[in-house]
């Protein structure tokens, strides 16, 4: 069954089956990033092996493979690696790229994505926009806060996200007028294979009674919570550590993002508490915000990932992504050598990534019995060429258009460089888009 816009809240026992694609031979890859650790490093490279995908899964890593029927990707001179893992998005803010692009972020709020209206259609539309992008740049698993501005917002913005064939996870940002609906959301989220359902909520001293009842929701749905701390220095004015503590969020688990300007007591709060982090460089650089301590974090022990963060990083080049993880903390340390290193970044947009959403039995990296969540990239261009380190330059110097082929549980969303995505339905959405910023503008 695939659901239609409109028809989102289906009942509970309703399973939603993933569709199953016919078997895949990858053949002759010259490298594969299988992101497994091993003695030579955190990135696991072999060479010159073939991988069949089965039901949707990594079925075998040799050799010289043979299967009759299956459908052979060439991948002779590529790269094959995990797909990449988005923890931190807002996806849709593909309407609001560009807005307030000389304001913090307390002063980008409130232009940018209070006076934002949508309906579903709007919603959807806004949303399917941002995962083919994502899926261009190899990005297979997404993290979507969404800000659940009204029950048909939410319906919309599951729908694309379930047509869209990623995995996700939907953070649904708690609104206590709309409980039932949160509760029909998780059903159909949680009756998705792809999918998994969080909580997210606002947190200053002033929210800390609603925040307490959704720690408490958190718990009766067993759903992870999702919360912005400590993004900018004015988030001390809000005293967001103690409405932490004094609502229980500590408590439970909890994903924490961006986590800028945390003192060294705060990390060893989030370590004690488990808490994950996403770490956003590019929105953080563009709203001014700071560099965050990741390293100090991963000291700790700290499960970290990298995230886009919405229309604050502009568009969803996850390459560029990767390049401020490294560079700002270069900048940071004036070293070199600071976490994360080229490796390390990778790891954190794999594995890391997987971890972090308490996926890593299922993605993260290239291993038989895993979900076959998997990108196949071509360096044979002039942005990258011939090749003097693999890991470098996919984190320096590759782009969206070198991924060649993404697939998802085994099923191919972006075939031989090109997406499933029409020109005409491309400028429908660009006309959905367009007409959501008009009204926003004369508000």
């Amino acid at each position: 069954m695939k659901l239609s816009l409109g028809k989102l809240l289906i009942p509970a026992t309703m399973f939603i089956p993933v569709v199953q694609a016919a078997p895949i031979l990858i053949k002759d890859a010259s490298v594969i990033m299988t992101m497994e650790q091993d003695e030579a490093g955190k990135t696991g490279l072999i060479s010159n092996k073939d991988i069949l995908i089965e039901d949707g899964k990594i079925a075998k890593i040799a050799q010289n493979i043979t299967y009759d029927d299956a459908q052979i990707i060439d991948a002779s001179g590529k790269i094959v690696m995990p797909g990449l893992v988005d923890v931190h998005n807002h996806l849709w803010q593909s309407t609001i790229r560009g807005c307030g692009a000389d304001k913090t972020v307390t002063d980008w709020l409130a232009p940018c994505v209070f006076n934002s209206r949508f309906s579903e259609e709007e919603a959807y539309n806004a949303v399917r926009f941002s995962t083919f992008d994502l899926i261009a740049s190899g990005v297979t698993t997404v993290v979507d806060w969404s800000h659940a501005f009204t029950p048909p917002f939410v319906d919309g913005n599951v729908a694309a996200l379930q047509d869209s064939r990623m995995r996700y996870v939907y953070s649904y940002n708690v609104n206590p007028i709309y409980s039932d609906h949160i509760r029909k959301t998780k059903e159909v989220v949680d009756a998705d294979e792809l999918g998994t359902f969080q909580l997210a909520s606002r947190l200053s001293m002033s929210f800390t009674d609603t925040l307490t009842k959704v720690v408490a929701l958190s718990k009766e749905l067993n759903a992870e919570l999702n919360l912005h701390y400590l993004e900018n220095a004015k988030d001390r004015d809000i005293e967001q550590t103690q409405s932490l503590i004094e609502s229980g969020a500590i408590s439970v688990s909890l994903l924490l993002n961006h986590t800028v300007v945390v003192n060294d007591e705060e990390i060893d709060m989030m370590a004690k508490a488990n808490a994950k982090i996403a770490y956003n460089p590019m929105s953080n650089m563009r709203l001014a915000s700071g560099i965050a301590p990741v390293g100090k974090m991963h000291e700790k022990g700290i499960e970290i990932g990298l995230g886009l963060d919405g229309a604050v990083n502009d568009n969803s080049n996850y390459f560029s992504l990767m390049r401020a993880a490294t560079g700002l903390q270069r900048v940071k340390h004036q070293d070199a050598t600071v976490f994360p290193t080229v490796e390390d970044t990778l790891y954190l947009a794999t594995q890391g990534g997987a971890r972090v959403l308490g996926l890593q039995d299922k993605i993260g990296s290239i291993k038989e019995g895993k979900q076959a969540d998997i990108i196949v990239i071509n360096p044979k261009t002039t942005n990258m060429g011939a090749t003097h380190d693999i890991a470098s330059q996919i984190v320096f110097t590759a782009e969206p258009e070198n991924v060649e082929w993404v697939l998802v549980n085994g099923e191919v969303l972006k075939r031989d460089g090109k997406l499933n995505l029409p020109d005409e339905e491309l400028q429908r959405l660009i006309q959905s888009n367009t007409a959501v910023i008009a009204k926003q503008k004369a508000l």
